[in-house]
């Protein structure tokens, strides 16, 4: 299933805007495991990489799904996919986490 960018592309910006950010607990470790998974594809990867364990990631990525309301991304056996929202998700994420450096 395929979520358009367009419907939820300011949800995404509100999150994010300093008046929103008041509202809700963000955990930039979490948006940390979410843009590792994806440029590396899969849950475990990723945990390896970053040194948790796999299932520590797949918790961290479905509470970030959840707090957004969207799933970020597609998951099959092996690999892992981005959903539109999850793109905006990854894109944004990236800039925090360049910013924050």
């Amino acid at each position: 299933m395929i979520i358009s960018n367009t419907t939820y592309y300011h949800t995404w910006q509100s999150l994010f805007s300093c008046q929103a950010a008041a509202n809700i607990s963000f955990d930039i470790r979490t948006l940390r495991y979410f843009v590792r998974t994806v440029r590396l594809g899969n849950f475990t990867q990723a945990a390896s990489a970053v040194f948790v364990t796999q299932s520590t990631i797949s918790k961290m990525v479905r509470q970030l799904e959840e707090e957004i309301g969207q799933p970020l991304l597609i998951r099959d056996r092996t690999q892992v996919a981005l959903t539109d929202v999850g793109r905006v998700i990854y894109e944004r994420g990236c800039k925090a986490q360049c910013d924050n450096q």
